[in-house]
């Protein structure tokens, strides 16, 4: 199985981060990328929630999973990264 992960450390405050995560609604104005017009549509599940330090999301894509993370790294830095994971056998 192939995985891609892309991690960054995000320059916000970690609450302000949270209030955009958990507005998915809100998240094409902050994600120009999130709708793939034309493509196939796209199943979402919540993996796991800590208000305010961790949100973990994970879109079920055609033949890929691909994983969000937000999480809060001892009050200081926030961490978000993706991961895929092809789902090949």
């Amino acid at each position: 199985m192939r995985r891609y992960v892309h991690e960054a450390v995000v320059d916000t405050p970690p609450d302000k981060l949270w209030r955009a995560i958990v507005d998915l609604r809100r998240w094409p104005e902050w994600d120009a990328g999130l709708e793939p017009r034309g493509g196939p549509a796209v199943r979402m599940s919540v993996e796991g929630m800590e208000p305010p330090s961790r949100f973990v999301d994970l879109a079920h894509l055609p033949l890929a999973n691909m994983r969000g993370l937000q999480a809060q790294d001892a009050g200081a830095q926030t961490e978000a990264s993706v991961r895929f994971a092809a789902c090949l056998s």
